[in-house]
């Protein structure tokens, strides 16, 4: 599912930015956590690259480190450790140029009636997974601030009144982004 969402992203369909946000919800798939604190499945061992422009070349991608394992969370009283499975599908997503598809698309958005929109849907998978994302991904992906900035910046009135809400969800969800580089 995830390689078919990564290699789609770019058809336009908003579904499938919806799809993606779900998989990498944490709460609605219970199989990702266990509270005992022990991983159920290790993560996929692969070459690991790190270089800021792996995210860009083809070639590098596949080898590239999207996401690692953080230190477990506390929820309701109990620490939760995530499983390796759920940081696999994070970087195969990245690998399969899910992330890169995700940024251009914030990057090229023109539509006027739904670009804040679109925008939200796209950053939404983001924010989910945040916590498990490289230093270095997260430094080449929010090489999109001034180019998203700048369309919230030149939205109309209108636009603004209307949009308000995602709006502000978007300058949370890339400032948070932000401090986490």
């Amino acid at each position: 599912t995830l390689i078919f969402i990564a290699r789609s992203l770019d058809t336009g369909v908003d579904e499938l930015a919806i799809i993606l946000e779900q998989v990498f919800d944490q709460r609605t798939q219970p199989f990702y956590v266990n509270s005992t604190g022990d991983l159920h499945e290790e993560i996929v061992s692969f070459p690991a690259t790190r270089e800021k422009d792996a995210f860009e070349d083809e070639d590098k991608m596949q080898e590239a480190v999207f996401a690692e394992l953080g230190t477990g969370r506390i929820r309701r009283g109990r620490e939760y450790q995530v499983e390796g499975r759920f940081i696999n599908n994070i970087n195969v997503f990245g690998q399969f140029a899910g992330f890169r598809r995700i940024r251009d698309a914030i990057v090229q958005q023109q539509e006027a009636p739904s670009r804040i929109q679109k925008i939200h849907f796209l950053l939404n998978p983001m924010y989910k997974v945040k916590d498990y994302l490289t230093t270095e991904f997260l430094d080449w992906f929010m090489e999109i601030f001034p180019q998203t900035t700048a369309i919230i910046l030149n939205l109309s009135d209108e636009e603004l009144k209307t949009e308000a809400a995602k709006i502000h969800d978007i300058v949370d969800i890339l400032c948070t982004l932000y401090k986490l580089t």
